[in-house]
């Protein structure tokens, strides 16, 4: 899913996630990383935020960060976005479809 949204607005970077379980309880973090290649994925040094689900429980279901000033304050330009769920024992990470752009 591709968001574009302006630097001087504060609304939700969404990703919808699939998993076999009902989504509920389930922990959800994100991190945002510069579109440099479709093969970047997040190290040990990312900083990982903390997301919320919107929406009912179910096996499909999106999450959202807050983006823009007073939130997560992102420069300008093109962002993968990753997430990670923790649901132990598994801690799945998966990239997000689709491109973050901020302008």
């Amino acid at each position: 899913m591709s968001q574009t949204i302006p630097s001087i607005s504060k609304e939700y970077a969404r990703v919808d996630v699939t998993a076999d379980v009902e989504l509920g309880a389930q922990s959800i973090s994100f991190v945002f990383l510069p579109k440099v290649s479709p093969d970047t994925e997040p190290t040990g040094g990312d900083p990982w935020v903390t997301a919320t689900w919107l929406g009912s429980a179910g096996t499909t279901r999106t999450a959202g960060v807050l983006v823009g000033p007073g939130a997560t304050v992102l420069p300008e330009g093109d962002y993968r976005i990753w997430w990670k769920l923790t649901a132990a024992p598994e801690v799945p990470f998966r990239m997000a479809g689709g491109t973050l752009t901020i302008t």
